[in-house]
């Protein structure tokens, strides 16, 4: 049974088919593409090529818009609807082009940040160093980023400064704003 026959079939089930109270199927709608105000850098455009992706989804090119322009971005869309290309691909272009950027990317599951840290590292950005915070961070790691980080963070400011760290966690910031104990 493939996703398309789901619903029907649930529905003539007799035991869960009396407890839906209702059932729409959304038309398939045509694909919304646009460009960024300003090209992503070359390198992300052929990044972007080789995963498939050669136009960028209206939510994409505007969230890319906004995390250039230095604002914040909160996106609730379906999945497989190319969230993290949302964030991966500023990241990747700062660093393809000289950024000492750091970005700190919190996720709610351990499992998700892996997966995200996975799919970070695959951009294959020369310089970009991508770490994972969670119980099973080796010490080295977790001390190296932590410091970094935290110090930024315990200041109240972004850790903009302490080189070129993507710190994917599963973890939450401690009381005092750093990134230590899980």
């Amino acid at each position: 049974m493939d996703a398309i026959e789901a619903p029907d079939a649930l529905a003539a089930d007799p035991d869960l088919g009396a407890r839906l109270t209702r059932l729409d199927v959304v038309p398939a709608r045509p694909a919304r593409f646009a460009e960024t105000e300003k090209p992503l850098h070359p390198e992300v455009l052929e990044r972007l090529a080789a995963r498939g992706a050669e136009r960028l989804y209206v939510h994409q090119a505007e969230a890319v818009d906004r995390l250039r322009a230095g604002r914040s971005v909160a996106l609730a869309t379906g999945t497989g609807s190319g969230k993290s290309l949302c964030y991966q691909a500023p990241i990747a272009e700062s660093m393809l082009s000289g950024g000492k950027d750091t970005a700190l990317l919190l996720f709610p599951t351990k499992a998700l940040a892996h997966d995200q840290l996975r799919s970070l590292r695959s951009w294959l950005v020369p310089g970009m160093r991508a770490v994972a915070y969670d119980g099973d961070t080796p010490t080295s790691d977790r001390d190296a980023g932590g410091r970094a980080v935290s110090a930024d963070a315990s200041a109240g400011r972004c850790p903009k400064d302490s080189g070129p760290w993507i710190c994917c966690t599963a973890g939450r910031l401690t009381p005092d704003c750093s990134i230590g104990s899980f």
